[in-house]
């Protein structure tokens, strides 16, 4: 029964950021919205042929399936797959797609399944394309996934999942691609351990667990390194229905469900300074970590709580467009 309450509360949680994205682009001011905001998103790939994409997705089915919005580190499968059997990289990809329906979302597979996640940093750095005897565009020159999303004009990363020690080949794709911003999900070992690589690297925003009303769960929450001062930030992390039609099939909880989430709550903030006519001057900073950082502060200052930081996208619009457009100018005002 209590799961089934939070389920609930999830989903009535993911529908106020529906909400709160229409509200925002309703009242942006001026013509401004012909910019696309490039999202890739780093996991176990995605099967196309799941039930989330003759419902509720149906509309991003052939985009996927599109030149370049897949790229398959692990074999080389020119389709869309997702061989891990609790479609991990399937219910994010549903679930960003579901909460940035105007971004472009690249599907990157750098593992087969958590179990293989081991074999992940020359996934994500080096990726193995298999040529293929079919007529179908080829990609034949090995490249780097995060530089390939880079090469694609991506803008944001998001990577759920997470290493105990630095991968050297992951952090230097991560260091020569500084322009994109990063999201990685930092522990689900509470304070048992730190926040593990990428997540803990300087260049990246680490990412963890709270419930739907913003309590910051135990397990979600794990130890900040001291090398890397400042907030850290969480988001919706339990009982989170990712794809639907039906709110009880692929259910997750983890920082890792919290990573897209956030992802998604930077790429509004970027939407909407791209949509908005009178915070044109704000485009480049908002881009920066250091910029769409200064936004979660100020959307999250009223917090009594110094170092954790509860993000939910409704903190920037508060229902009027111009507590969303002074929230900005209020963060950004140094840039």
């Amino acid at each position: 029964m209590l799961t089934h309450l939070k389920l609930l509360d999830s989903s009535s949680w993911l529908d106020k950021f529906d909400h709160c994205i229409r509200s925002l682009e309703r009242s942006a001011q001026g013509e401004n919205q012909r910019n696309i905001i490039k999202i890739a998103i780093l996991d176990t790939g995605c099967n196309t042929d799941d039930d989330f994409f003759s419902d509720l997705g149906m509309h991003y089915l052939n985009g996927l399936q599109g030149s370049g919005r897949w790229y398959d580190c692990v074999a080389g499968s020119y389709k869309p797959i997702d061989q891990d059997p609790k479609k991990h990289g399937t219910a994010l990809t549903a679930l960003l797609l579901r909460l940035v329906p105007k971004a472009l979302v690249y599907v990157i597979r750098v593992a087969k399944d958590a179990e293989h996640l081991a074999q992940a940093d020359e996934n994500i750095a080096k990726a193995r394309i298999i040529p293929s005897k079919s007529s179908d565009p080829l990609l034949t020159m090995p490249g780097q996934a995060v530089r390939y999303a880079h090469s694609q004009g991506v803008e944001i990363v998001s990577m759920s999942f997470g290493f105990d020690r630095t991968l050297e080949l992951s952090k230097k794709a991560i260091e020569q691609t500084s322009s994109m911003l990063f999201f990685a999900a930092a522990n689900n070992d509470g304070l048992n351990s730190p926040e593990l690589f990428p997540a803990n690297h300087e260049l990246v925003i680490p990412v963890r667990g709270t419930s739907y009303k913003g309590s910051f769960e135990d397990l979600f929450n794990p130890v900040t390194p001291g090398h890397k001062p400042g907030c850290r930030y969480g988001t919706l992390a339990t009982d989170v229905p990712c794809g639907g039609p039906d709110d009880s099939r692929l259910i997750k909880s983890g920082c890792s469900v919290a990573t897209p989430i956030v992802a998604a709550i930077a790429a509004t903030i970027i939407m909407f300074v791209d949509w908005d006519s009178s915070l044109q001057v704000y485009r480049s900073s908002v881009r920066t970590r250091l910029g769409v950082q200064s936004v979660f502060r100020e959307m999250t200052k009223d917090q009594l709580v110094s170092e954790r930081r509860y993000l939910a996208p409704w903190q920037l619009c508060d229902n009027t467009s111009l507590h969303a457009r002074e929230r900005i100018k209020n963060a950004l005002a140094w840039s």
